[in-house]
């Protein structure tokens, strides 16, 4: 006699007088074990932000199918959708995205409106012209909607950032790939406690090793920030093991060997973090959700204006076209030439004269 596991197939035997049930038990244990482990998944975690205490952090996240599924169950059932609403393709057309607004703005009976602010996209200046119609027909636009469509600083910001950093040199390349070939592999990463156990007080275990994402700018300022304090480990690592200097010697940039990091690299990287630490304190303060910002905006973002003059004015080559860099993209949504840009909206200046400080 034998029996059918209902979750992969498997045949087991099954007769009580010869082999007992046993089997089945041990089986099913091991199956649902395997389920639970194909339902999570081995993937690796990605980076996301958390909102604690109204300011934002970079963590990491999981995707958990269990979860989702629950909640996409309960979105259906209390709202008495049609199952085909899971598989639909939502439109990002521009004319439909101002339509999605205008429909949310007339459900949640909102009628006082002073500005809506959205990234840098394309099709969102067509979407605002589509949500200035509707509130000129309402008659409760604010000076014709001229200053209603407000840019996100923080997205522009990034954008001026990672152009910049475009420029970097060999040093925080070297750096980058340090850090990635260390925890790529348990073996590797296993040798490198070991270094840490042996260099003992020497070093501050306080922050952890990252890994930066390239899209993201600021887990770049995280890595090199995190990297400092093991300089001394990283080369005494590369003494003890030889084909960690062999693999990054391999390793190519700009037609140039990357190598591990040297005592001058070192050097360059706390000068650069010294730099990003601005944009990204900048970035932490008008992030926050939980109390106003518009009025810290002209002080902070003079703040990163002079920081970008002083960069270009620098004696490094690699500093100063960083910053030229910086100051063209910039140049495209706060200034041209000596003047404001024509495309500045230039209502946010108000909470600073009204700012009673």
């Amino acid at each position: 006699m034998k029996a059918k596991c209902k979750r992969c197939g498997t045949l087991i035997a099954a007769d009580t007088h010869g082999c007992g049930t046993n089997g089945l038990k041990n089986h099913t244990i091991s199956c649902l074990k395997k389920l639970a482990k194909a339902e999570v998944g081995d993937g690796q975690t990605i980076l996301s932000y958390s909102v604690d205490g109204g300011s934002r952090a970079l963590t990491t996240w999981k995707f958990d199918r269990k979860t989702t599924r629950l909640g996409l169950c309960k979105m259906i059932l209390l709202n008495e959708l049609l199952f085909l609403f899971v598989e639909r393709i939502t439109s990002h057309k521009s004319e439909d995205i101002g339509a999605a607004i205008v429909t949310s703005l007339t459900e949640w009976g909102l009628t006082h409106l002073f500005s809506c602010t959205l990234d840098n996209a394309l099709q969102n200046d067509v979407a605002i012209g589509v949500v200035k119609t509707h509130m000129e027909l309402m008659n409760i636009d604010i000076l014709g909607g001229k200053y209603f469509h407000m840019r996100c600083v923080v997205h522009i910001l990034n954008l001026i950032v990672k152009d910049g950093l475009k420029e970097i040199g060999i040093s925080i390349r070297r750096v980058r790939e340090t850090v990635r070939w260390l925890k790529s592999s348990p073996q590797r990463w296993g040798l490198w406690a070991k270094v840490l156990d042996y260099l003992g007080d020497k070093i501050d275990l306080k922050k952890k090793l990252c890994m930066n994402v390239p899209t993201q700018w600021n887990s770049t300022y995280l890595m090199l920030e995190s990297a400092i304090p093991y300089a001394e480990a990283f080369t005494t690592f590369g003494n003890m093991n030889s084909s960690f200097g062999k693999y990054l010697r391999k390793r190519m940039h700009n037609d140039k060997s990357i190598g591990p990091p040297e005592e001058e690299d070192w050097v360059n990287v706390k000068k650069m973090i010294s730099y990003l630490k601005k944009f990204h304190s900048f970035t932490q303060i008008v992030s926050v959700t939980k109390r106003p910002t518009s009025h810290l905006f002209f002080t902070e973002m003079c703040g990163i204006f002079d920081l970008i003059r002083r960069l270009q004015m620098s004696s490094d080559y690699e500093v100063s076209s960083m910053a030229s860099r910086m100051r063209l993209k910039i140049g495209k949504y706060w200034m041209e030439e000596t003047e404001l840009n024509v495309k500045m909206n230039k209502i946010i200046y108000m909470a600073v004269i009204f700012d009673p400080r």
